[in-house]
């Protein structure tokens, strides 16, 4: 089954940066996010708009 969400270590490998500019960007609300318990996670439907 294909993942539609991204948890932020996924993302950050995925855009090649550091994690901590993922926490950064959904503390500032910059990326749409969910957090599930202890776990951030990101729709990969959201993050289209990141790669242009």
């Amino acid at each position: 089954m294909k993942q539609d969400y991204f948890t932020v270590y996924e993302l950050a490998d995925h855009f090649g940066v550091n994690t901590k500019t993922i926490y950064r960007r959904l503390w500032a609300k910059a990326i749409p996010a969910y957090k599930v318990g202890k776990v951030w996670r990101i729709a990969k439907k959201d993050i289209k708009w990141l790669r242009s």
